[in-house]
């Protein structure tokens, strides 16, 4: 799990993100989807917007690494569903 806890550090690192707001986004995200209890990355991504974060914030990967992270972590338990 550490592995790809490096990962998702890596890829918000990439976007310019400090480690203050990586734990932030990390935990905004949490909340967000442990509150809805589903979740899809543009409903994810409006709220994210909605707290103050910019837009496109987080792609599906990104987003997929949280939440599994948080699963494995029993943070939250959440289902996640693919629009077309």
């Amino acid at each position: 799990m550490q592995e790809l806890t490096d990962i998702l550090i890596q890829k918000l690192s990439k976007k310019g993100m400090t480690s203050t707001e990586i734990l932030r986004i990390i935990k905004d995200v949490i909340y967000i989807v442990r509150d809805d209890g589903e979740y899809t990355l543009k409903g994810v991504s409006q709220k994210l917007g909605a707290l103050g974060w910019q837009k496109h914030i987080i792609d599906g990967a990104t987003l997929d690494l949280i939440v599994w992270i948080a699963e494995n972590n029993n943070q939250c338990n959440v289902q996640q569903y693919t629009l077309h």
